[in-house]
């Protein structure tokens, strides 16, 4: 309702058409999200906001390399962006998906702040590891993972967030099942 409302006082404001890609997206409108999400880009190409609206709803919606684009373009606008960990983390995970390991890798050692890293984004980090055969490091990770997270609290997560995102959280499960 609040981003009908904003776009219905201005329909060219990208803000307010970035709010309502993520509403589209929340509901399962992935299609629709990533139209008003390029929209947005389109309105102001310069809008920081707007890219990283785009680039989470392209990750969301399996389209990795408008991901990628637009993470990219993000980060040229904004270098030190408080959210850089999230973008990077969006860049690893399109590289995953798109089974480019080695790149995944680089993207996640590239983020500049990794104490701000949340259980999904050090799980990508493990499961990067696994699928570069590095199985000693994958396990020190996710035992430091255990460690942090109580495995109830890790199930709980990638369950929920499974429908919303199967393709990243049905590896994790997968993965912690390998890992033990």
């Amino acid at each position: 309702a609040k981003a009908d409302l904003a776009l219905s006082i201005d329909p060219s404001d990208p803000l307010a058409i970035a709010a309502n890609a993520r509403l589209l997206l929340d509901t399962g409108h992935h299609a629709q999200a990533l139209a008003q999400a390029k929209k947005a880009v389109a309105v102001n190409p310069n809008n920081a906001f707007a890219h990283q609206r785009a680039a989470h709803t392209a990750l969301v919606s399996a389209n990795y390399d408008d991901c990628l684009y637009h993470t990219d373009q993000l980060l040229a606008l904004s270098p030190f962006d408080p959210a850089e960990h999230i973008v990077r983390a969006f860049q690893a995970l399109s590289y995953y998906l798109k089974g480019e390991f080695a790149a995944a890798r680089d993207a996640y050692l590239a983020i500049n702040n990794p104490k701000r890293l949340n259980f999904n984004q050090r799980t990508l980090d493990a499961l990067i590891l696994m699928k570069l055969d590095l199985m000693a490091e994958a396990r020190a990770s996710i035992a430091e993972i255990k460690a942090e997270f109580p495995l109830l609290s890790i199930s709980i997560i990638a369950r929920g967030n499974q429908n919303y995102a199967p393709d990243f959280f049905n590896p994790i499960l997968e993965g912690l099942r390998e890992l033990g």
